[in-house]
């Protein structure tokens, strides 16, 4: 059965003030571990007390969270990349309502930085205010008629030095988001974050894309991934910036699919990640007592891992990255210098903890 946590109260018009609270990729229990039934930080229910709805932007993990929320009023979420369990899996990956007289759209992951606002703008016409996640970066951009909003991380805040949510105040046909920083307190509005958007370039940095490239990428985009050689999972993208159709997405001319494109993306991002890790702290010891809990879990949910914890504990943090670099275990290397677990161990530790 599909998600639903609404009631008809969602269709209300403009005649009073209306709060919406947002959030998105809580990653519970996957990025939470060992937390009591009341998993959310404790600050973020007087504001829930007050919402008239609560708008999810995806990374569920599991609908136990949507609960929680649906005892504070009707919540409305859409499916993130994290989102794989029974509970979550139907939820829809996009929606577009309307709510105080507001158009409103929802989407997990609204791609990159580069052109986001107008290709959000085509993707969602009619939106007044489009929100999304993925991320874990809180931003808001109220520009030329169209609001975008990504509401942060009320749980994670390796990328920011807060824990944020969003709050979108509807009044007489207006609407106006504003950011909260819930260790502080503070309210954030338009313009205190980075741009959520920038322009996209004729043409990628060194590359001359001809009118005949494009109708090659297009047509081999058609047929399968260059990696997988997937036809299924390939979906309408870009072929090259300010193109229009096709399928997939190219990357230094190979057309991907969005697994491996994401697969991609990931390792990429990890592998800078460890990076730091090495210029910042190489000489640092990753204590015993996190490479025991990191263990204990994985191998209460069923992971198979390729190395022993005694062959790693006393490594100083190079030694270990490097140890585990070899195993091709960058993600329980990188896993063990944070000191726990992130949302994409499932696929990469094998672990099917929703199985039968």
């Amino acid at each position: 059965m599909p998600l639903l946590f609404l009631s008809s109260s969602v269709n209300l018009r403009f005649t009073m003030s209306l709060l919406v609270a947002v959030l998105s990729d809580t990653h519970i229990p996957s990025r939470v571990i060992g937390l009591p039934p009341r998993v959310l930080p404790r600050e973020i229910f007087p504001y829930l007390e007050k919402a008239d709805l609560i708008l999810y932007a995806g990374d569920i993990v599991e609908a136990n969270v949507l609960k929680e929320l649906a005892v504070y009023a009707p919540v409305r979420a859409v499916k993130g990349d994290g989102d794989a369990a029974p509970s979550v899996i139907h939820t829809p990956e996009t929606l577009e309502f309307e709510f105080g007289g507001i158009p409103v759209a929802m989407i997990h992951d609204s791609g990159s930085k580069r052109g986001r606002r107008n290709r959000i703008r085509r993707r969602f016409p009619h939106a007044r205010v489009v929100i999304f996640g993925h991320s874990h970066i809180p931003g808001l951009e109220d520009e030329d008629g169209l609001l975008l909003l990504n509401p942060g991380s009320p749980t994670d805040k390796r990328l920011q030095p807060e824990y944020t949510f969003a709050l979108l105040h509807i009044e007489k046909g207006n609407v106006r988001g504003e950011i909260v920083d819930l260790r502080s307190g503070e309210c954030h509005s338009a313009g205190h974050y980075p741009p959520l958007s920038t322009k996209t370039p004729k043409s990628p940095k060194g590359t001359e894309f001809t009118t005949a490239n494009k109708n090659l990428l297009r047509e081999r985009a058609d047929h399968e991934c260059q990696v997988c050689s997937s036809t299924e999972s390939l979906q309408v993208v870009h072929i090259v910036p300010g193109s229009e159709g096709g399928r997939g997405t190219v990357e230094n001319g190979q057309v991907l699919c969005h697994s491996c494109h994401m697969e991609k993306t990931n390792k990429d991002r990890r592998r800078r990640e460890l990076n730091g890790y090495l210029k910042r702290e190489p000489t640092r010891t990753v204590p015993s007592h996190v490479i025991d809990w990191v263990f204990d879990t994985l191998s209460a949910w069923g992971a198979s891992l390729p190395v022993q914890r005694e062959e790693i504990y006393g490594l100083a943090v190079e030694r270990l990255i490097n140890t585990l670099r070899e195993k091709e275990a960058e993600h329980l290397a990188l896993d063990l210098v944070r000191g726990n677990l992130s949302g994409t161990h499932d696929k990469y530790y094998g672990i099917d903890r929703w199985g039968e």
